[in-house]
């Protein structure tokens, strides 16, 4: 079974689980944690136990083509996971964490193909050489498909008529759980139906309308990666040395780590304060004046506008032509000279030449054109700057000069500085909360940890 497409699939999976685990950086207390001599166990949270299989093969993962990781590190984020993963469970509830996934895929089918994904970036070379030699090159040398005899109730069940939404109702699931599309055999091993609900379970909404409009190369495809991922857990089981603790424990940080990303999400210290929020949205409302102006005095230099600029510009017609003016003033021409001499805009006629005058935010000359003499520096002639192409309007080349250039800060009392300064204090407030619960989890956690292990 060629593995290109599953791994293309899960490619991304080692990254971001290391990424999660990095975020984890303990900032934990150390004194009082008990210490396990047991060379098989490498940690103990609340009981439950770390196998140092389990922990070798992720530290293996997360580490190849990375940059070097501590296997304490790693540890330790795997602490962290568990401590929230716990605290998601009793206090957010397991609906609240299954639900409002960012990926749009089913949560369990997701965890599922972290898994996959995991297993396939540890075992790659014994896992293709067993695929090679018992299975063949391709999905199709162990399934038998039965879309074509089947295509009548595919087209009744996944049927687009009077349907509201990409879903499929109560009795339309119960339908494509009996129609079965495929059967695979893996070595030794009785065959394994599936069904159209096995396959319409995995999809996002991209995938559900491929499979509304009937598109059975899509089915076709969805099977053999299907039974690709069958294939990586059954070896996995039975192939690998893994016992069915290990697997479970390896299952268990996946799942942990979503947890903790859903509880991150729950208090709101994950994305950029211009993102969709609500917790950050809700603590936004709760900011007081004085909490603005206490940040705008400790962080005014954030604050800093522009509050003009004098300029000047040189409006060419094509490039080259702006080529040879800009090298003419390099070369020592004076910019209203050349301004005077080369430039189609009126204001070659200013005093002095060229002159576009005081630019604020709120006047003089187009959105582009600020953002271009704004950028500069005083004293500094731009390249030959392209207008952009709008409304069929004729393009041309402008080079500019700042002669002046005023800047002040936002106004304390602004809304700009209301609504950034509010932002990052609302932020700071959740991290706040977010590190004493976390403080709190590690302080009441009974912890062990091998700490040869950890050390090596």
């Amino acid at each position: 079974m060629n593995l290109s497409l599953v791994f293309r699939v899960f490619g991304f999976i080692a990254l971001s689980f290391y990424s999660l685990i990095i975020v984890a950086a303990i900032e934990k207390p150390v004194a009082g944690i008990a210490t396990i001599d047991d060379p098989t166990i490498v940690a103990s949270v609340d009981g439950y136990q770390f196998p140092t299989v389990s922990v070798d093969l992720l530290y293996q993962s997360v580490s190849q083509g990375k940059r070097p990781m501590r296997y304490g590190d790693l540890v330790n984020g795997l602490i962290e996971n568990r401590l929230l993963a716990e605290y998601a469970e009793s206090e957010l509830g397991i609906e609240a964490l299954m639900r409002n996934n960012p990926v749009g895929f089913p949560i369990e089918i997701y965890l599922d193909d972290q898994y996959i994904g995991l297993v396939q970036t540890a075992f790659q070379a014994p896992l293709a050489e067993f695929i090679k030699v018992n299975i063949g090159d391709t999905p199709e040398s162990i399934i038998t498909s039965y879309i074509e005899n089947n295509k009548q109730p595919l087209t009744d069940i996944l049927e687009t008529k009077k349907r509201m939404e990409y879903r499929l109702t109560e009795s339309e699931k119960a339908a494509a759980e009996k129609l079965v599309v495929a059967e695979y055999t893996l070595p030794d091993q009785v065959s394994q139906s599936i069904s159209l609900l096995d396959i319409y379970a995995r999809q996002n909404i991209q995938g559900r309308i491929k499979l509304h409009q009937f598109d059975f190369a899509f089915i076709s495809g969805q099977i053999n990666q299907l039974v690709s991922s069958a294939t990586v857990k059954w070896w996995a089981k039975h192939h690998s040395g893994l016992s069915d603790r290990d697997i479970e424990v390896l299952q268990q940080f996946i799942k942990d780590r979503h947890y903790k990303s859903r509880v991150i999400a729950h208090y709101g210290v994950s994305e950029d304060i211009h993102d969709d929020n609500p917790a950050l949205d809700e603590a936004f409302k709760n900011v007081t004046d004085g909490e603005i102006k206490q940040y705008y005095k400790a962080n005014k230099e954030k604050f800093r506008r522009i509050e003009y600029v004098e300029a000047r510009h040189i409006r060419l017609l094509d490039f080259e032509t702006a080529g040879d003016v800009k090298l003419a003033l390099d070369q020592g021409m004076p910019f209203s000279e050349a301004a005077e001499k080369f430039s189609i805009a009126d204001s070659k006629n200013a005093k002095p030449a060229g002159s576009l005058g005081r630019v604020t935010a709120e006047k003089g000359g187009s959105g582009w054109a600020k953002s271009a003499v704004f950028a500069l520096k005083e004293g500094v002639v731009s390249r030959p700057i392209r207008s952009p192409q709008a409304d069929g309007k004729t393009v041309y080349w402008e080079i500019f000069l700042v002669d002046k250039r005023k800047e002040g800060y936002f106004d304390v009392d602004s809304e700009t500085v209301r609504y950034l300064a509010g932002k990052e204090v609302a932020r700071s407030n959740l991290e706040k909360r977010f590190r004493s619960v976390r403080m709190q989890l590690f302080e009441q956690a009974d912890l062990k940890i091998n700490t040869q292990l950890i050390n090596r």
